[in-house]
């Protein structure tokens, strides 16, 4: 079960997520795993923006579920996990090269062990369960598998 935090300021909306997702989700107020706003927000905890974001008012309740279900499933990644994240995304399913991949996780520059540790660092999120997503492959660089993706 997913802990969310409602932060929506209309009164309306806060009362129908809360119906709708308060069987399915418990609602909490502190130490939650998920944040369901209509406001922008610098949380680094996974949000399900309603509003002019993610999730266009009106929606349905079915859209509203998965924008949840998948937020609170995905990890929560830093700005360099989520740009070493997004550059295997992109190039799925074929490699990236360690120098592409260095340019993108590390704009202002990095060196091998810091892609090495990233490389780590995102294979710890992605791969909780138990199942690869991430793989290498030798003088190519690495490569995501997205059929394995949740």
């Amino acid at each position: 079960m997913a802990r969310i935090r409602l932060l929506i300021t209309d009164e309306r909306l806060r009362h129908a997520v809360g119906l709708l997702l308060g069987g399915e989700h418990e609602l909490v107020s502190e130490d939650e795993e998920l944040l369901v706003t209509d406001q922008p927000t610098a949380s680094s905890l996974p949000t399900v923006v309603i509003g002019s974001a993610a999730l266009p008012r009106p929606f349905s309740h079915e859209s509203l579920l998965c924008a949840v279900r998948r937020a609170a499933t995905e990890p929560v990644l830093t700005p360099t996990e989520r740009r070493l994240y997004e550059a295997l995304r992109a190039a799925s399913p074929h490699p990236v090269s360690r120098e592409q991949l260095r340019r993108a996780a590390f704009p202002n520059g990095g060196d091998d062990r810091m892609l090495n540790l990233y490389v780590h660092y995102l294979r710890e999120k992605l791969e909780r369960d138990g199942v690869r997503r991430i793989f290498a492959s030798r003088g190519k660089g690495y490569y995501l598998d997205a059929d394995r993706m949740p």
